[in-house]
């Protein structure tokens, strides 16, 4: 029989939701901007659970309840977003709100840990008991999914590869730390790197037309001028894809996972041409032939998946969301 839940996401641009099935099927998808104001934010999350519902009845298709991906700490045993910056949200009993006003079981989680949650609802791991999903974006973070089982940590805090340091005294991280993974190859990285470069060299490059005036490029005009073949552009995917191989070399060598799922706007820009380079450069990384044992690919779709993977927290009846831990992380990283 097939089993129904809702499932959101919550970016700080925009809310997504949609009716999801037990087989990962998804109908009435819809999006909203994100509200600037966090108490009207919460109100928007609200409204479209309302809506989803409504859309649910009028199917006569019951719903198990609702999950909800977030930008930012959760505690997902208590229901509380601890910290989602780009919100305005914190010790937000969001869990409690929901449930109070839709009358519905609800559950909250980390929105890549979310994605990797949908990944096992479709083809992209469905039948993979062991795998990492990867976001590269504005920032990097993971999902670990360890013997069918969502791995969070003792404090719920799994999966802040982003701010593992892979250069000694490298670039300043959002953090505060330096040489931080997040911080030499997520977008903000490759958009300084491809600017410093080009206002150093003596060579033109078809990537000065994507700069945004402060002197960094767009990372989606390094990717295509790299596409073009453009020298500059080349260079700076080159030592992206260096750092990308490095840091989920730690991955490997530590989980050895079946399979590395990237996803975000930057793997989205970089395509199968970066995915090349990162699997070259994570070959010179890890041990023995662990590379060619763990596959390494592009998730397709870069919005629905934590969509997919919230609605999941209530269809794989995931007791792991409400055992009980002593301590929650605070960073809201």
């Amino acid at each position: 029989m097939m089993k129904w839940a809702i499932g959101m996401d919550v970016g700080g641009s925009k809310i997504a939701g949609a009716l999801v099935n037990s087989e990962g099927g998804t109908c009435n998808l819809e999006t909203v901007p994100t509200p600037k104001d966090s108490a009207r934010s919460v109100e928007a999350v609200l409204a479209m659970g309302q809506r989803l519902l409504g859309h649910a009845s009028a199917a006569a298709c019951p719903v198990l309840g609702l999950g909800v991906a977030v930008p930012g700490a959760v505690d997902p045993d208590k229901g509380i977003v601890l910290g989602a910056p780009n919100l305005g949200w914190k010790s937000l009993p969001l869990k409690e709100k929901l449930e109070a006003l839709l009358g519905v079981r609800a559950e909250l989680e980390l929105d890549v840990r979310a994605a990797a949650l949908g990944a096992m609802l479709t083809d992209l791991a469905r039948d993979v008991r062991d795998f990492i999903y990867v976001t590269i974006g504005t920032g990097i973070g993971a999902g670990i999914v360890i013997n069918g089982e969502l791995y969070r940590g003792a404090h719920f805090c799994s999966g802040e590869i982003g701010h593992c340091v892979l250069v000694e005294d490298g670039p300043r991280c959002r953090c505060g730390q330096r040489g931080c993974f997040e911080a030499l190859a997520a977008g903000s990285a490759i958009s300084r790197r491809a600017g410093r470069l080009v206002a150093q060299s003596t060579v033109d490059s078809i990537m000065a037309a994507g700069s945004n005036g402060s002197g960094e490029i767009d990372p989606r005009e390094v990717f295509k001028a790299a596409s073009a073949g453009d020298p500059l552009a080349c260079e700076v995917v080159h030592a992206t894809a260096k750092y990308l191989g490095r840091g989920l070399s730690v991955l490997t060598n530590v989980l050895n996972p079946q399979k590395i799922i990237l996803g975000g706007g930057i793997v989205k820009g970089g395509g199968e041409y970066l995915l090349g380079l990162v699997r070259h450069y994570l070959a010179c990384s890890t041990l023995h032939d662990l590379p060619k044992r763990t596959e390494i690919v592009l998730s397709p779709d870069l919005d629905g998946l934590p969509v997919i993977g919230a609605a999941n927290l209530i269809l794989r009846g995931d007791e792991t969301a409400r055992r009980r831990r002593p301590v929650a992380c605070e960073t809201g990283l």
